[in-house]
């Protein structure tokens, strides 16, 4: 239940104040590399928009 309140609240503090959010849905039938990957693009996200702003 948390987790739906929490997903409906964050893209609004996602767009307020500009901050990425990396939302990821975790069970024992996903594989633990697509876990590795995600954030990694995330991170490279972040990365990229911190040399943006500089």
């Amino acid at each position: 239940m948390p987790e739906i309140v929490s997903k409906a609240i964050l893209p609004d503090i996602e767009k307020r104040y500009g901050i990425p959010i990396l939302s990821l849905v975790v069970d024992e039938m996903t594989g633990e590399a697509g876990y590795y990957t995600r954030v990694e693009a995330f991170l490279d996200l972040i990365e990229g928009r911190k040399k943006r702003c500089i």
